[in-house]
């Protein structure tokens, strides 16, 4: 699925009348470039407004007029946000996903706010589906907690995989790292090691270093290579059910 065009009608946000229109064939990949302030973070927000109307994704509740629109005008509508995809209008796109029970997987979004300081789960929990979409930020000014979030689903992943294949937790433990590690090691000089073990208070990623004789936890990472894990293994737990989808990082400069 890929956005064809999208405009802004009637002052959403700093946009009077914006069209960006990506042609008949648009790129797999979009950048939007530019300085503080010109609108970019204000364009996927137009894009998040639009799908929210309808079921919102995220966990952090949904902004008024006040946040939207350039005038404040009172019940200011996702309407004046038209988007356009090369399959068709956003409420086709919806209606084919809703009976797939895909309806909240057109878009995966990450806010600039990726707060992961600290990774350290005691206790095990159940998670809801990640087709629903709700957990983390809704808008580009929200923070993006998705860390905590995201290990427990690897967990969930982990088991699955053991139970689904009646593997060795060993087999089932190098696969999984073995998937990750093929994406982190192009972006970063670390490797996962373990994705450690909750029950025995050890519940966060280790890594291998290459310069560093010791083992380390995923909470003496650096800032940026913290957004990195972050953003890779929310994409790796997402490929199963988010196959067709458009993905918005806002932020993204690594």
């Amino acid at each position: 699925m890929k956005i064809k065009k999208v405009q802004f009608k009637n002052g959403y946000k700093r946009f009077f009348d914006l069209t960006i229109d990506l042609g008949e064939s648009p790129k797999r990949i979009i950048a939007l470039v530019g300085p503080n302030g010109c609108g970019k973070s204000s364009v996927l927000d137009g894009l998040l407004f639009h799908n929210n109307a309808y079921r919102a994704i995220g966990n952090k509740g949904a902004k008024d007029h006040h946040y939207h629109s350039m005038t404040q005008t009172p019940n200011f509508s996702y309407q004046n946000i038209d988007i356009q995809f090369v399959e068709g209008d956003f409420a086709t796109i919806k209606t084919s996903k809703q009976k797939l029970g895909q309806e909240n997987t057109m878009f995966s979004f990450r806010s600039p706010y990726r707060y992961n300081n600290n990774l350290k789960v005691n206790q095990s929990k159940a998670t809801t589906e990640i087709r629903l979409n709700n957990y983390g930020a809704t808008s580009a000014s929200d923070l993006d907690d998705k860390m905590e979030e995201s290990y427990r689903r690897l967990n969930i992943l982990y088991n699955k995989y053991l139970h689904d294949t009646d593997c060795k937790p060993s087999e089932a433990k190098s696969k999984i790292i073995g998937d990750l590690n093929s994406s982190i090691t192009k972006c970063l000089d670390i490797e996962i090691s373990s994705i450690g073990n909750i029950e025995a208070s050890q519940g966060t990623l280790y890594f291998n270093k290459t310069d560093h004789p010791n083992e380390f936890e995923f909470n003496v990472l650096s800032s940026g290579e913290k957004e990195i894990v972050d953003l890779l293994l929310d994409l790796y737990l997402r490929k199963e059910e988010y196959n067709d989808t458009i993905f918005l990082l806002d932020e993204y400069k690594y």
